[in-house]
């Protein structure tokens, strides 16, 4: 019974529900759901937890899930069903509709899972109200996804065998959603242990490159992520990595994309060596400078940590190259380190810093060290030392009282 239930509601994610009519449409759309989920809502409270039942746990999850992410928008007032006059007088109450029936069977279905620990996760978390709002509902996924990745090991695989089902749908809703969980999986081995993380990845490529902003957001983050869950694998499919990230750093910029981008190359970089990167590395220092003065606080944020990953890349090839980039980058960063943004000027300090010793100034590199009280301590230090050897290398030329502006770009 429950196989067929979650088969009523799964045929409305299918180009065969096709209504021929305004009732169909709102069969289709409310009253047939609202019935399938009550029904379901019944077994799953008076059928016995046995080894049956908690097989189709994943399926139940994820045919739940599907139904939550096709309810986001306005809350749709509860339908009027003829049945129910037949033994009420009166409409539905006001609980009974989509979208909450729909989470308190996966509140129950948690339950009886008879997990305690994660039970008490997801409550903890405000997984539940999380997804009872459209402006959380990702957030809410996404927490729901790494609960059951911690707790319910035995459901692993065919969770991520129909994640990855769920990617390849043709309704955008359901996209998303699994892509949302897809971000989880993706920090995690499972999907390289059970043989995945290829067609996975494939489908994340798609997603990167889909108009839609929250698919191709959580696409790049998912393909970051590879980083945590795969780490030996991210050189296998580096150029693929490189190539999307770097598209979303391309006009026309769009805010959340571009910094998704960035936050996604910066841990990909950090499974990378110098030789990986092969033409991207400049592409990518480009692109970084491009961003350090932009308008948003979150693209400076990303542009100054990125720009500090590349710095612990560089090995001998690309030594020269970067130099000359940290020289381009140098008046910048040491004006961000005043950033109005608190957390972009400590970025941009950090990232001072890693990029010293490319300067060729042994004093400098010392006095980047004596940060024992404050990294605020140490770059005032540092931008002491740094004023003190200007001063003396424009004496040493006779051009202090000149003012040359050539002289600043010397060293």
């Amino acid at each position: 019974m429950l196989h067929g239930l979650m088969g009523r509601l799964q045929v409305r994610f299918t180009p065969r529900a096709n209504p021929t009519s305004k009732a169909d449409i709102w069969r289709l759309a409310a009253v047939d759901p609202l019935m399938t989920l009550c029904a379901i809502h019944l077994l799953i409270q008076k059928t016995d937890m046995d080894d049956k039942l908690l097989d189709l746990f994943p399926d139940l999850v994820y045919t739940l899930l599907l139904q939550l992410s096709s309810n986001q928008g306005p809350e749709a007032a509860s339908p009027v069903l003829k049945t129910w006059r037949l033994v009420h007088t009166g409409t539905l109450p006001e609980e009974i509709n989509l979208h909450r029936i729909t989470i308190k069977c996966m509140q129950l279905l948690f339950r009886r899972l008879s997990s305690e620990q994660l039970v008490h996760s997801l409550e903890e978390q405000g997984v539940w109200a999380l997804l009872q709002s459209s402006s959380t509902f990702l957030q809410g996924v996404g927490l729901l996804a790494r609960g059951c990745l911690r707790s319910v090991e035995g459901y692993r695989q065919r969770l991520a065998e129909l994640v990855l089902r769920g990617m390849d749908s043709d309704v955008l809703s359901c996209r998303v959603s699994s892509t949302a969980v897809c971000v989880e999986f993706m920090s995690d081995p499972v999907l390289y242990q059970e043989k995945l993380l290829k067609p996975t990845v494939l489908t994340l490529e798609k997603g990167a490159d889909q108009e839609d902003e929250a698919l191709r957001v959580l696409s790049l983050r998912a393909l970051g992520n590879m980083a945590l869950g795969a780490p030996k694998k991210v050189r296998q499919y580096r150029k693929l990595l490189l190539e999307k990230c770097l598209d979303s750093l391309r006009e026309p910029v769009n805010s959340s994309v571009a910094s998704e981008g960035m936050e996604a190359l910066a841990k990909i970089l950090a499974e990378l060596r110098e030789g990986d990167l092969g033409s991207s590395f400049s592409i990518i220092c480009e692109q970084c400078r491009a961003f350090f003065d932009n308008e948003s606080e979150l693209l400076r944020l990303k542009a100054f940590v990125l720009f500090g990953k590349l710095a612990k890349v560089v090995r001998i090839s690309k030594k020269h190259f970067f130099k000359e980039e940290v020289k381009k980058a140098w008046i910048t960063l040491m004006l961000h380190c005043q950033d109005p943004c608190s957390d972009a000027a400590q970025a941009c300090m950090a990232t001072m810093f890693q990029c010293v010793h490319f300067w060729g100034w042994k004093a400098l590199e010392s006095s980047s060290g004596q940060r024992d009280s404050s990294e605020a301590d140490g770059m005032t230090v540092f931008q002491t030392t740094l004023c003190s050897i200007l001063v003396r290398k424009l004496r040493a030329m006779g051009l202090l009282e000149v003012g040359c502006p050539g002289a600043w770009g010397l060293g």
